[in-house]
């Protein structure tokens, strides 16, 4: 994007980066789930906003810069999840990913269906897929 573009999706995905980090990054405290701390970082999307969000990570994912800032946000959470779910049988390698990636789908299908309010969703969602897979949660 051109330069001033930039700066603008700068300064508006600033705020909301931020308080992800700050939750990914929290205390990991009884009931501070894998679940728990996807959902309380789902409820900084709006819900009557959501297409209009995809928009701006449509130009995330073609700029370099904030390509990279997405990759390293990326990392701290797949780190919070994987932390979380350290008891996991064989470890928690690349499970945080795998958790990671099924709420990314969540939302997306979400998006299209938008049957229920999306924290209940993603609640159920993550706690399928963990009970499925036989993990803490």
């Amino acid at each position: 994007p051109a330069e001033g573009g930039h700066a603008a999706l700068a300064v508006v995905g600033r705020r909301p980066v931020a308080d992800r980090e700050r939750a990914a990054r929290g205390r990991h405290q009884p009931g501070g789930t894998v679940g728990e701390l996807l959902v309380r970082l789902t409820g900084s999307y709006d819900e009557a906003d959501f297409a209009d969000q995809l928009r701006v990570l449509r130009e995330d994912l073609r700029d370099e810069v904030l390509r990279e800032r997405g990759r390293v946000w990326l990392a701290v959470l797949v780190a919070a999840v994987e932390q979380r779910l350290a008891a996991a049988p064989g470890g928690p390698a690349g499970l945080g990913a795998l958790v990671v990636a099924h709420w990314q789908g969540t939302l997306t299908l979400w998006g299209f269906t938008r049957d229920a309010p999306l924290p209940d969703v993603v609640r159920s969602a993550l706690t399928d897929l963990l009970d499925r897979l036989r993990l803490i949660r």
